[in-house]
C-alpha cells in the first residue's frame, strides 16, 4: 500500500580530509582523495532516501570552521569524516566543536595491498588514510566529542587511472561489511530524524491494570523529540459523522482487496465471518479513522478505549481493528491498549523499512520447537 506520509528523510555530512601542504608536493592526490569521498557520498545517497550534504575537503583550521557551520546550516543529523590521508587534528576539531551532530570517522583503504615495488610518497599518501585517525580521536576525546570508527576497505569497483594498484575491492569482505556499518550508522540517522518530526497520537487512555503501558508524555517527548497529541474518542465522532456513503463504499473495497475474509472457523465459535453490517460499520470506523490521522497530521497513533458497557463509544472502538490495520500498512503504526512503548518500535521499523505490525506470544509448540505468534 502507498504511504499516506513520507517520512523526513535523514540529513547526512560528508566530507573529506587531507593537509593542504601536500597539494602542490603531490599533483593528482588532492583529486584523488576527494573522488574517493565523492563514491561514499554516493553510497550514502542510495541508502533510505538520505539526503547527503557534501562538503567536500577539509585540509586546514579555516576550512574546518567553514565545514562546520556547513553542516549546521544544513541541520544535518550525523557526520561521516572520511580519512583521506594525514592531516592535523586542529584543522579537524573545528568541525565537531561547531557541528555537534554525531560523527563517524572512515577509515576505508582504497587497496586490499598497496605495490611496494613501485609506490611514491604520493601513492601511498593516498591509502595512509589510517595515519590521522589516533591523532583526531585523541583530540576529540579530550574535548568530550564522541566519535565512531569504522575500519575496512573503500569498495570501489574501478581503478583510478592515478593509481599504480588495484583498487578494485567491491567484492572484498571488508568493504562489504564497512558499508554494512555504514548503511545501519544512516539508518539509525534516519530513526532520529524521523521520530524528531514526528507526530505521534494517543486516543483513549492506557488499558487498565496493564503496569507495562507507557504514560509519561514529558519523558517521551524530551527523548524521541516526537510531538505528542492527545485526542479523545469526541474528536473521533466528529469524523464519523463527516464519512459519506461513498467513503464508506471505497474503503469497503479497499478491506476486500487487501485482507483475506475467512468463513465461520470449524473449532472456535466465536470466530465468525463478519455480517454485511458488520462489514459496514467496520468500513465507516475506517474512514473515518484515516479522517483523524490526516487532520492532525499524525505519523502513529497509541489507542485504547473501554467505553460504557453498550454505550455509543464502545461500538465505535468494537470496529478500530480493521481501520487501525490498514493505517499501519499505509506507514502510520497503530497500537493498541495504549501502549506507546510499542507504537515507538513500530514506528522505528517503520522508518527504517524493516515492517512496522506487532504480535503477542501465543503459545510454544514444545514438540516442534516453535511459537505461535499472532495479534
Amino acid at each position: 500500500m502507498e504511504k499516506l506520509k513520507q517520512t523526513k528523510p535523514a540529513r547526512i555530512g560528508i566530507y573529506t580530509m587531507g593537509l593542504k601542504h601536500y597539494w602542490d608536493q603531490f599533483p593528482g592526490l588532492r583529486e584523488r582523495v576527494v573522488e574517493y569521498a565523492e563514491f561514499i557520498a554516493d553510497k550514502v545517497r542510495e541508502i533510505n532516501g538520505t539526503r547527503v550534504f557534501f562538503y567536500g575537503l577539509v585540509d586546514c583550521a579555516k576550512r574546518g570552521v567553514e565545514a562546520g557551520e556547513y553542516f549546521n546550516t544544513h541541520n544535518v543529523d550525523l557526520i561521516f569524516a572520511h580519512a583521506g590521508t594525514y592531516i592535523d587534528s586542529a584543522s579537524i576539531l573545528p568541525v565537531h566543536q561547531i557541528c555537534k551532530a554525531a560523527v563517524v570517522i572512515l577509515n576505508l583503504q582504497p587497496t586490499a595491498k598497496i605495490n611496494y615495488a613501485r609506490t611514491t610518497t604520493g601513492e601511498w599518501l593516498a591509502h595512509c588514510g589510517a595515519c590521522p585517525v589516533p591523532e583526531i580521536s585523541n583530540a576529540f576525546n579530550r574535548s568530550g566529542i564522541d566519535c565512531h570508527i569504522i575500519n575496512g576497505l573503500l569498495g570501489l569497483n574501478y581503478t583510478p587511472e592515478i593509481s599504480l594498484t588495484d583498487e578494485n575491492t567491491a567484492s572484498r569482505p571488508e568493504a562489504v561489511r564497512a558499508f554494512k556499518q555504514i548503511e545501519e550508522w544512516v539508518l539509525a540517522a534516519s530513526v532520529k530524524s524521523g521520530l524528531a518530526n514526528a507526530r505521534f497520537g494517543f486516543l483513549g487512555n492506557t488499558y487498565n491494570g496493564m503496569l507495562d503501558m507507557y504514560s509519561d508524555f514529558t519523558m517521551f517527548q524530551g527523548q524521541t523529540g516526537a510531538h505528542l497529541e492527545v485526542l479523545e474518542m469526541c474528536d473521533l465522532n466528529r469524523m464519523l459523522e463527516t464519512v459519506t456513503d461513498q467513503e464508506v463504499e471505497a474503503k469497503k473495497e479497499e478491506i476486500a482487496e487487501f485482507f483475506i475474509i475467512s468463513e465461520d472457523s470449524p473449532s472456535d465459535p466465536l470466530a465468525k465471518k463478519p455480517t454485511p453490517e458488520q462489514l459496514e460499520w467496520t468500513a465507516k470506523v475506517a474512514a473515518a479513522q484515516e479522517k483523524l490521522v490526516k487532520e492532525y497530521d499524525l505519523d502513529a497513533l497509541t489507542y485504547y478505549y473501554h467505553g460504557t458497557r453498550g454505550g455509543y463509544y464502545e461500538k465505535i472502538q468494537g470496529g478500530f481493528i480493521v481501520g487501525h490495520s490498514l493505517l499501519t500498512a499505509k506507514g502510520i503504526p497503530c497500537a493498541g491498549e495504549g501502549d506507546l512503548k510499542t507504537c515507538l518500535a513500530m514506528k522505528i521499523c517503520d522508518i527504517v523499512n524493516r515492517g512496522g505490525s506487532f504480535c503477542e506470544i501465543v503459545v510454544t509448540d514444545y514438540e516442534d520447537g516453535t511459537n505461535t505468534i499472532g495479534s
